[in-house]
C-alpha cells in the first residue's frame, strides 16, 4: 500500500485510549506502534473505498 521513505510521528493519548490500544496491539502479537499503523493504513483504505463520509468520518 504505502511504501518508500518514512515520516516519524509524535502522538499525544490520553492514558485510557494508551492503555486500551497497547493492551489491544498484544491481543494481536503487535507492537503499539505497529497496531496503530495498521488502524491508520486500513481507515485509509476505508476512506479511499467508501469515499469520505462514513460513520468514522472526521470533520470539523
Amino acid at each position: 500500500m504505502i511504501s518508500g521513505p518514512k515520516k516519524r510521528l509524535t502522538l499525544l493519548l490520553p492514558l485510557e485510549l494508551h492503555d486500551r490500544l497497547k493492551a489491544m496491539a498484544e491481543e494481536n502479537g503487535r507492537s503499539l506502534s505497529g497496531y496503530v499503523r495498521q488502524i491508520l493504513k486500513r481507515y485509509v483504505r476505508h476512506a479511499e473505498a467508501e469515499g469520505e463520509k462514513g460513520w468514522w468520518t472526521v470533520e470539523k
